[in-house]
C-alpha cells in the first residue's frame, strides 16, 4: 500500500507541476503529505536514497521542471543563500568524514529534503490565491490534528501511527508508549511528541500569516478552529520545550503586533538571547549532576531537566570541544562514547556533526530573521500589516528557543524551513510598494494609506 502512495504522490506532484507549476505543487500536494503522511514506510530504489512520501513529491517537481522547461525564478535575497550555505557545509563535512558517495548522499538528501521545499515555498506564498488556500487547509489540518491528539492523549495512545501499521505503511517507532501527569503523550502524524508539539506552535503561526495575508479575517469559524485546533496539538504532545517555545513566541507576537517601535529590539534582543544561551551552556556544564539527579526518574520535571544536563555534559565533553570546523559528519558520533541513547539538543548537534561553521551559520542565520523582520515592521500598523510578519517571525524565533532541547529533524524542521522561506518573500512582496492583486497581501503604496485586503 505504501508503494501505491509514495507512487501517487509522486505523479501528483509531475502533474501539478506541468500544470501549475512547484508554488502549487507546495500548497496542494507537499503541504498536506508533510503534515499528515511522512511517516509512510520509504519505497527503496537502488541506488537511489530511501523515497519517503515527501522526497517523492520532491522528486515529482524536479521531474515536472525538467519536462516542461519551466523553472520559476524569484529575486534572491541574502538568506536564500544562508539557507544554502547551511546545506552546502552539511555536504562539505560529510565528504571530508566519509568518501565521494557520502558526498552524493548528503546533496541528494539536501537538495531534495531542503531546498526544493524551501524553492516551493519561496513561490507558493507570492501568489494571493494560493496564501488563502494554503491559509484554509492549514486551519483543517490543525483541527484534525487536534482531535487525534486529543484522542492519543486520554483514550487510544498512538492511535494514528497504529492505525497505519495495521497496513504496513508507517515507519514510526510505536511501541513505548510515552506518559506525564497521568495521560498519554499524543504523537499523531508526527515521529515523537516533542516533534508534534513543535508543528503545533509553528502552525500557530503560519495559520494567522496565511490567512490574512490571503483576504480572510481572524474572526472566521475556520481561523479559529486552526488556531485551537494548535493549542490541543500542544496540549495532547505535553512537551516541555514546545509550550515553553509557544509562550516565548506568544510574547514576541503581542509585542511586535501591538506595541509601536517594539521592532527596533529585535536584533538586540535577539543578540542577547543568543549570549544568555551561551552563558546558560556553560553554566550547565559546571552542574554537578549528582546534585540535580531526581530520586524518581519518571518525576516529569526533574527528571527532564537531569537528562537536559546530561546532554549538554556528555556532549560537550565527548565530541563537542573538538568538533573544529566541520565536525564529526552524521556516522562519527558513538554512542557509546557519548554515553547517551540521544542529543535533544539542536545546538550540541550541530556543533558535534557540523562543526562550528555550521553552528555559526545557524546563528548567523537567526540574527537575519531579527533583521528582516525588523524591516518590515517599520512604518507599519493594524492587523492586515503588522499581524503576518510578527506571527512568522515570532514561530520562527519560539521554535529556536524549542530546539535548544530537541533534535532539529523530524517534521517540524521541514515546516520550519517553509516558514522562514515565506518570511523572505514576504519581504520581497512588501518591500514593492505596489498595489496588491484581488484579495491580495496589503503593502504600503507610497501616495496613500495601507491597501487591506478584502475577504472574498
Amino acid at each position: 500500500m505504501n508503494y501505491l502512495l509514495v507512487a501517487f504522490f509522486f505523479a501528483a506532484a509531475v502533474y501539478q507541476t506541468i500544470r501549475k507549476g512547484p508554488g502549487a505543487v507546495f500548497a496542494y500536494v507537499y503541504l498536506p503529505v508533510q503534515l499528515l503522511l511522512s511517516t509512510v514506510s520509504p519505497v527503496t530504489v537502488e541506488p537511489l536514497p530511501d523515497i519517503t512520501s515527501p522526497i517523492a513529491v520532491s522528486y515529482g517537481v524536479v521531474l515536472g521542471m525538467l519536462a516542461s522547461g519551466k523553472f520559476p525564478f524569484f529575486k534572491l535575497h541574502l538568506i536564500d543563500w544562508l539557507v544554502v550555505a547551511c546545506s552546502a557545509s552539511v555536504v562539505v563535512t560529510g565528504y571530508v568524514n566519509g568518501e565521494f558517495w557520502t558526498l552524493v548522499s548528503a546533496t541528494g538528501n539536501e537538495t531534495l529534503r531542503w531546498l526544493v521545499p524551501y524553492y516551493m515555498a519561496r513561490l507558493a506564498f507570492n501568489d494571493a490565491v494560493t496564501r488563502r488556500q494554503m491559509g484554509l487547509s492549514l486551519c483543517f489540518v490543525a483541527m484534525a490534528m487536534g482531535v487525534i491528539g486529543i484522542i492519543e492523549f486520554r483514550l487510544y495512545p498512538l492511535f494514528f501511527s497504529r492505525m497505519l501499521e495495521a497496513y504496513n505503511m508507517t515507519m514510526v517507532h510505536n511501541t513505548m508508549v510515552l506518559g506525564r501527569f497521568g495521560f498519554f503523550r499524543a504523537m499523531v502524524t508526527a515521529e515523537h511528541p516533542i516533534d508534534l508539539g513543535n508543528v503545533g506552535l509553528l502552525l500557530g503561526g503560519l495559520i494567522p500569516a496565511l490567512c490574512i495575508t490571503g483576504g480572510i479575517p481572524m474572526s472566521d469559524k475556520r481561523v479559529l478552529g486552526g488556531l485551537a485546533g494548535t493549542v490541543m496539538i500542544l496540549i495532547a504532545s505535553m512537551s516541555f520545550s514546545s509550550i515553553a517555545g509557544a509562550f516565548v513566541a506568544l510574547g514576541i507576537y503581542l509585542i511586535l503586533r501591538y506595541v509601536r517601535g517594539s521592532e527596533w529590539l529585535l536584533i538586540p534582543g535577539l543578540a542577547a538571547a543568543i549570549l544568555g544561551g551561551i552563558l546558560f551552556t556553560n553554566h550547565l556544564l559546571e552542574i554537578d549532576l549528582e546534585s540535580i539527579k531526581p530520586a524518581d526518574a519518571e518525576v516529569a520535571f526533574d527528571g527532564s531537566y537531569y537528562v537536559r544536563v546530561l546532554i549538554v555534559q556528555n556532549s560537550w565533553n565527548s565530541y563537542g570541544n573538538s568538533a573544529g570546523w566541520l565536525g564529526y559528519g552524521d556516522d562519527g558520533l558513538k554512542k557509546d562514547v557519548l554515553g547517551l541513547d540521544s542529543v535533544d539538543n539542536s545546538y550540541m548537534l550541530f556543533l558535534m556533526r557540523r562543526g562550528w561553521v555550521h553552528l555559526s551559520l545557524r546563528l548567523f542565520l537567526a540574527m537575519m530573521i531579527a533583521f528582516i523582520g525588523s524591516r518590515m515592521l517599520r512604518g507599519t500598523f493594524g492587523q492586515a500589516q503588522r499581524a503576518p510578519a510578527a506571527a512568522l517571525i515570532a514561530v520562527l524565533l519560539g521554535t529556536m528557543v524549542a530546539m535548544y532541547t530537541v533534535w532539529f529533524g523530524f517534521v517540524y524542521a521541514i515546516l520550519w524551513i517553509c516558514a522562514l522561506a515565506m518570511l523572505v518573500t514576504m519581504r520581497q512582496v512588501m518591500s514593492q510598494r505596489l498595489a496588491p492583486v484581488s484579495y491580495g497581501f496589503p503593502v504600503t503604496l507610497p501616495e496613500s494609506q495601507p491597501l487591506i485586503a478584502q475577504p472574498i
